[in-house]
């Protein structure tokens, strides 16, 4: 239950800002979603939510995590590519293993 966490927290001397909370609802159907309140403050619905560097949705799809992986890399590359025009090819994997590959490596697991 959202308002017993919300009391344990302040028990703890912890406290929660309900407006940086969000609620999301992770299912694969269409369905009518619940409303969620902390401490009678609505929280806000999301859909997409970044979460230690993962980007989830409320399908579970990762597609907005892959898609921005992509951008990232790609962005990355063009920097590379802009900056330095004449690159033998183990210091472009050089280049390649330190800045790009760690995006793409990072959470793959999920």
């Amino acid at each position: 239950d959202i308002n017993n966490m919300y009391h344990w927290t302040l028990e703890s001397l912890l406290t929660f800002n309900p407006d940086k909370c969000s609620s999301m609802t992770i299912s694969r159907s269409e369905t009518n979603h619940r409303q969620y309140q902390m401490n009678n403050s609505l929280l806000n619905k999301t859909i997409v939510k970044r979460d230690l560097g993962v980007i989830l949705d409320n399908r579970l799809t990762f597609d907005h995590h892959i898609q921005a992986k992509i951008k990232k890399s790609n962005s990355i590359m063009a920097l590379i590519r802009r900056t330095y025009t004449y690159l033998d090819n183990h210091t472009f994997l050089l280049l390649y293993k330190s800045f790009v590959r760690p995006h793409l490596e990072y959470a793959n697991q999920v």
